[in-house]
């Protein structure tokens, strides 16, 4: 039985404020970055955002035209983005994205099933402004489901995320960067064309990675690109095909030589989205663009899939993000055959070549790049590399006389194109029955070595609308200007969208009943048949809603707006003290409240059977302000104030010399604010906060201290606990970034990560005896360090577990809070509760949790908690009802149920959930054997 040990770390959460039309998104970045840190192809993380054009921004009139104003932005990014899952923008319709100088549109055509992808853009801000005639604004929908907070630069030597720039100061990082090689710097008429083929592609907009676009024997100019299967996910064993779904593909970005290196991010580069999984097969993934390549130039790159040995050959690739690059590879390759067991036990065995550089580097970013050979067929994509000094590191520079490759000294491993390209040996595989074969060589003629062949231009088809009404008449454009013949498919019967077509043209097309129709145009361009295709959404198939509270949280006296908006009219708002009916499809309304508790609101819109419904709550809560901060802290070293007030504004005072938190302009909301105090003192910092004629205050004081930085790391536990039972480690310090550490690792062990500068963390060791634990924290090369050592006996005990109420009964909407704590446990789940309730979660060892429920019943909240073998139960009942025979608002306590022995284990892998830093990744193994390898990019 494999054992586990556990952390359960509480991200300070997604913090949101807004002013006018504004949003600032306060969220734990550096946490997110140490999850992230550990993957190295990211560069940014996934951050839950919501926002609409419906509920956010501001609307205003502008002649004939509504525009829709909105900005936001995530303190200390070097780079954002978004996704929106929710997107219809009619023909009239433009979207703009402004973050800096740089301005990003987008039009309906940039829509690919009704979401949207934006370009990465520098910086931690972001613009928009949608443009659309006043008569068309009832049918634009743009919902932002999520941004993404980049924290490693864009540029070559631009700036990261301070804490990023942190984690790399202290794994004692240096970057290789002379041996980058510029691919223009090396091109020629042999190793063009795979350059032309050679694309970034990005993945979520968190991850990238380098593909290859290839032939196929019917040479029919299917867009078919080869890439790394652990880039789906940036885990080796990938696990997320449907992510092609979420990926764009840049195409020709280049640097001329000499010049400095550029990215993939520049505006100009041609860019396009969308994509399906065709074949994965060990780390080989092979998708299928959504539409032909973009650009003019593209090259569809030869392959030989024979297996025979072969010396030298040669990668393009756009490692860390920038334009491409160079890799020359010495020495025949080597072939190498690894059970799964031994890289990351990811259950296939792999079939690699080895290679050893002899110009030019990898990094992150190159995985999935391919291995050509001097005849410039690819025979291989980038699986596994060595990274000097873990992620975001450019790799191995080339020795000065190369050796050819061994099992020593090989610096990346290609999966080999040859024995994947047969194979359906690998049961791990979500497309176990197809093959690269049978995708590349449907007529299975048995070639197994194809020469690349020169794109043929570019095909386009476009709407005068992607949403247009039942019955209404909507344009279709393409063009295929070097085609001899085009053929309309799709779209449904009688709609007008039928039979040849000339290279470009224009037609009508109408439909007469609701449904989302998709239209191609097939073309023949010299011997390649190329596709594009749009899908309109004629009408709506069903009544959809959505509510949404705005500033849902608030001080009893203030306000709160409930909006709704949907596709259909005849909409109904209920809630306490509000009753609204034959309301439009969109409105609004202010809600005022001078009682404390949680007030639920629903929205039911359509007639009979054909109603949608949406719910949410408005909290209004007694005024206070609550500011948090650690203490002491050092000199010279950055630190944070948090601070939650629901507020309309927050005027702050007191500190020290750093006149960062006098100046600034805070609003209510929860937020973080970065300080650095230089001379040592007591500093008392205050916030006075108004919402209408309510006003509070709150302060925490800060002891800022000179010295070198001090640790204290102690187990709750004691110095000796029984096996199977929990040991709780206690740490603080007066500096940030620090680093958990053992002098003899265990290879299950998750205690090897970077922290905050307090906390505990609760772990379970696998085996008995001394075990020292050791938390270093500093920055640059001043380090505090402290240990502690726990022996683990043989002898297990008992688990217990208490779990009680504030309230046994309650009124619906009203909430309450469950109270938990554990002995002889590592980690806990809640399970019961209502449908959806965040108590059905994991949880740590003790803690509380408020919320409510919206219906009426009894509902039993169960608490496990687990040890090893050994599991504790508590259990506690809440009534939601008539609040009137309730019997007031007193606590109930809970019923303990005995501990288990066997089966029955806590669920713990769910818990680990965060990455380690990269320190712990960039050991240069002597051996493939035996070693945890890592995805090179």
């Amino acid at each position: 039985m494999r054992h586990h040990r556990v952390r359960y770390l509480a991200l300070l959460g997604l913090l949101i404020f807004g002013r006018g039309e504004a949003a600032i998104v306060n969220v734990d970045l550096p946490t997110l970055i140490d999850q992230s840190v550990g993957h190295p192809n990211r560069f940014a993380v996934d951050v839950p955002f919501r926002a609409s054009a419906q509920s956010t921004g501001t609307w205003a009139t502008a002649g004939s035209n509504q525009v829709w104003r909105y900005s936001v932005q995530i303190p200390t990014a070097v780079s954002m983005s978004f996704f929106a899952d929710s997107v219809h923008l009619p023909a009239s319709a433009t979207l703009t994205m402004t973050a800096g100088p740089t301005v990003y549109t987008y039009r309906p055509l940039d829509i690919r099933r009704g979401t949207l992808w934006s370009r990465v853009a520098r910086g931690d801000r972001l613009d928009f402004e949608l443009t659309v005639a006043a008569a068309d604004r009832a049918r634009v929908r743009f919902e932002i489901a999520s941004l993404q907070a980049g924290y490693r630069s864009l540029d070559r030597g631009g700036g990261n995320n301070p804490h990023y720039d942190q984690l790399r100061r202290t794994a004692r990082a240096s970057v290789a960067s002379t041996c980058v090689e510029n691919y223009e710097c090396d091109a020629d008429a042999a190793n063009q064309g795979p350059g032309r083929a050679t694309v970034a592609l990005i993945i979520g907009n968190i991850g990238q990675c380098t593909g290859t676009l290839l032939n196929d024997v019917p040479v029919d100019g299917t867009p078919y690109v080869l890439t790394a299967r652990h880039c789906e996910n940036d885990t080796l064993g990938g696990g997320a095909p449907h992510s092609a779904a979420n990926l764009s593909v840049y195409w020709d970005a280049t640097t001329a030589c000499g010049q400095v290196l550029g990215t993939i991010y520049d505006p100009g580069i041609s860019v396009q989205t969308g994509a399906t999984s065709v074949v994965e097969q060990q780390d080989a993934w092979l998708i299928q663009l959504d539409d032909s390549p973009i650009v003019s130039d593209a090259y569809f790159a030869g392959w030989n899939a024979t297996g025979l040995t072969f010396s030298g050959g040669y990668t393009i690739h756009h490692a860390e993000s920038n334009s491409k690059q160079y890799t020359a590879w010495f020495g025949p390759a080597l072939q190498l055959t690894v059970p799964g067991a031994q890289l990351e036990n990811i259950g296939y065995t792999s079939n690699f070549l080895g290679v050893v550089n002899q110009l030019g580097s990898i990094a992150p970013g190159a995985s999935g790049s391919g291995l050509f050979d001097d005849n410039g067929l690819l025979r291989g994509s980038l699986s596994l590399g060595v990274v000097q000094v873990g992620s975001g590191i450019q790799g191995q520079c080339p020795a000065s006389q190369p050796m050819a490759p061994t099992a020593n000294n090989i610096a990346a491993e290609f999966t080999d194109f040859g024995s994947v390209f047969t194979s359906t040996a690998d049961t791990t595989s979500t497309t176990n029955s197809l093959t690269l074969q049978t995708v590349l060589d449907p007529q299975r003629t048995g070639v197994l070595s194809l020469t690349g062949n020169a794109g043929a231009g570019t095909i386009s088809i476009a709407a005068s609308s992607t949403a247009p009404a039942v019955g209404s008449s909507v344009t279709l454009t393409w063009s295929a200007p070097a085609a001899s013949a085009c053929t309309a498919a799709g779209g449904v019967a009688g709609d007008g969208w039928a039979g040849a077509l000339a290279p470009g043209g224009s037609r009508s097309v109408s439909e007469s009943t609701q449904s989302d129709a998709t239209y191609s145009i097939n073309c023949v361009v010299g011997t390649q048949h190329l596709t594009a295709q749009l899908q309109l959404n004629w009408g709506n198939a069903s009544p959809t809603v959505g509510l949404f509270v705005i500033h849902n949280t608030q001080w009893i006296g203030g306000s709160v707006a409930v909006m709704w908006s949907g596709n259909t009219a005849n909409c109904t708002l209920s809630g306490p003290g509000v009753q609204l009916t034959g309301q439009s499809a969109s409105g609004s309304y202010t809600v005022s409240e001078s009682v404390a508790g949680s007030y639920l609101f629903t929205v039911s819109c359509g007639v009979g059977s054909q109603t949608a419904q949406a719910q949410g709550t408005a909290i209004f809560i007694a005024p206070m302000v609550t500011l948090t901060a650690l203490s002491p802290r050092l000199a010279g070293e950055p630190f944070t104030i948090n601070y939650q007030a629901y507020a309309d504004n927050c005027v702050p005072s007191g500190g020290g010399s750093d006149p960062t938190w006098t100046a600034n302009d805070i609003v209510g909301g929860d937020s973080v604010v970065w300080l650095n105090e230089r001379s040592p003192g007591t500093f008392t910092y205050t916030l006075t906060c108004t919402s209408g004629t309510s006003t509070a205050q709150g302060s925490v004081t800060v002891t800022v201290e000179n010295g070198p930085p001090s640790v204290t790391l102690t187990s709750l536990a004691g110095s000796s606990v029984p096996f199977g039972n929990p040991i709780n480690l206690s740490w603080s310090s007066n500096v940030d970034d620090c680093i958990e550490s053992e002098p003899t690792p265990n290879p299950s062990n998750q205690w090897d990560h970077g922290v905050s500068a307090e906390g505990t963390q609760v772990i379970q060791e696998p085996v008995a005896g001394m075990h020292t634990y050791v938390m270093t924290c500093g920055a640059g090369f001043s380090f505090g360090t402290a240990q502690a050592q726990v022996t683990v006996n043989v002898t297990p005990s008992t688990t217990g577990v208490s779990l009680s109420s504030s309230a046994s009964q309650v009124s619906p909407g009203q909430s309450f809070t469950l109270t938990w704590s554990s002995t002889n446990a590592f980690g806990c789940t809640g399970s019961g509760a209502g449908s959806g309730n965040q108590w059905d979660e994991t949880a740590p060892t003790s803690g509380a949790l408020t919320f409510s429920e919206s219906a009426a019943g009894t509902y039993t909240f169960v608490m496990t908690c687990g040890a090893g073998s050994q599991n504790g139960m508590a259990q506690t009942i809440v009534t939601v009802g008539n609040p009137s025979s309730s019997g007031g608002s007193g606590a109930t306590g809970g019923t303990a149920v005995a501990a288990s022995h066997g089966g029955g284990a806590l669920a713990l892998p769910d818990l680990i959930g965060l990455a380690g830093y990269f320190v712990m990744h960039h050991r240069r193994r002597r051996r493939l054997v035996g070693r945890r390898p890592h995805p090179d990019g």
